[in-house]
């Protein structure tokens, strides 16, 4: 019960940390109930936003983990480990994980948004399935929780690609192309518009350039909508 308790304080605690950095930013939460407690954020969290949004809630773990290791260190060695745990499963570099949501909120400036969610999934899909062998072939007693998460993560990994263009069409028609900086990127003078706005980011501002001319991120789209 004890150890339940530790990790269920540990999950709130992570998600309260997500929740307060998104509203220090204007960046709109919504709660998710599956297998667990969970936060999403709306439309309006990419690029560095979504960066530092994510990244609260490990820090948040490896914050008080660390001042139990520190400052009270025979207090009790279960808020230890279930912040630990808790902050290291959700660092790894994968969608829907934190981990993911970093890099992706970095690396988008440099790699179109949608790539770089289908690259980081598929990573996802492929470290459930390690999990989830590992489980079979390594755990005894314990295999079907992990055979569990190992189908949830797939599950979201999943998700998360099949969702992918129409979060980024949502998002770059509702305006967010401006973020923290400004991203360039070049096309084919042939390119169309539906396949210029995949190439785009959102939660940076997008400039497009064709022959050496500019083209405001936002008339393509514009431009797309009214054709």
């Amino acid at each position: 019960m004890m150890i339940f308790s530790c990790f269920l304080a540990a999950i709130l605690l992570h998600e309260a940390a997500h929740w307060f950095m998104a509203a220090l930013l204007g960046v709109k939460l919504k709660f998710v109930l599956f297998f667990g407690l969970s936060l999403e954020a709306h439309y309006n969290c990419h690029g560095l936003k979504e960066s530092v949004v994510a990244l609260a809630g490990p820090l948040a773990n490896l914050l008080l983990a660390s001042f139990f290791t520190f400052c009270l260190p025979s207090s009790s060695a279960f808020v230890y480990e279930a912040n630990l745990l808790v902050a290291l499963v959700n660092l790894l570099p994968i969608l829907p994980l934190d981990g993911g949501r970093i890099l992706r909120g970095i690396f988008s400036k440099y790699i179109s948004w949608l790539k770089l969610t289908k690259i980081l999934s598929s990573i996802g899909e492929f470290v459930a399935c390690i999990i989830a062998c590992t489980a079979i072939y390594w755990a005894k007693n314990g295999a079907f929780w992990w055979l569990v998460f190992a189908a949830y993560i797939f599950y979201l990994s999943y998700k998360e690609k099949a969702k992918a263009p129409y979060v980024l069409i949502q998002a770059l028609i509702l305006g967010n192309n401006r973020g923290f900086g400004e991203r360039y990127f070049r096309l084919p003078s042939r390119t169309n518009l539906r396949e210029a706005i995949y190439y785009m980011s959102p939660g940076w501002h997008n400039t497009v350039r064709v022959n050496g001319k500019n083209i405001e991120g936002r008339i393509l789209i514009s431009n797309w909508l009214r054709y």
